[in-house]
């Protein structure tokens, strides 16, 4: 009766709350200093594809400055994704899926904590390769300073 008792016992809920920009968010994981690991459930609609934003707040969700560093990323998008593209280009490379560099998709934004955009932020681009078996694999370009920083993950 004991497992049974634990396992029925209430979970405290994590917060869910529509923001006026970024739209319905919700907290998936309570970090241990009291802040909460925040993401949209699903995609936001943008005039740039569907973006996934990503970021660490506190209970009341984002920060003003998370918000201006999501417009911020947003609008300087192209030229994010320009700046990192040697460094997406090397890591497709090395899965010799250099010809597909075209392919890569931004499909969403990590903010940094505190909304500074020195950062570190990042933009995750997915692949786009029908029959492939790497399609829908995600590369995650790391930023600081209006700079990449690196390409670190392939997750297929």
């Amino acid at each position: 009766m004991g497992i049974l008792n634990f396992l029925k016992r209430a979970r405290p809920s994590l917060p869910q709350i529509e923001h006026p920009v970024l739209g319905s968010i919700e907290a998936t994981l309570a970090n241990d200093d009291g802040s909460y690991f925040w993401e949209t459930p699903s995609p936001l609609p943008t005039g740039k594809g569907p973006i996934s934003v990503f970021f660490d707040g506190g209970i009341e969700g984002p920060a003003e400055e998370q918000v201006a560093l999501w417009e911020w990323i947003y609008e300087n998008s192209e030229r994010f994704t320009k700046f990192a593209e040697p460094l997406l280009l090397n890591r497709l490379r090395e899965f010799g899926l250099e010809t597909y560099i075209g392919n890569l998709v931004w499909s969403a934004a990590g903010l940094s904590p505190d909304g500074d955009r020195r950062g570190p932020w990042d933009m995750s681009f997915t692949l786009s390769v029908n029959g492939n078996r790497y399609d829908g694999a995600i590369l995650t370009a790391y930023f600081a300073n209006e700079a990449p920083t690196g390409v670190v993950n392939f997750d297929d």
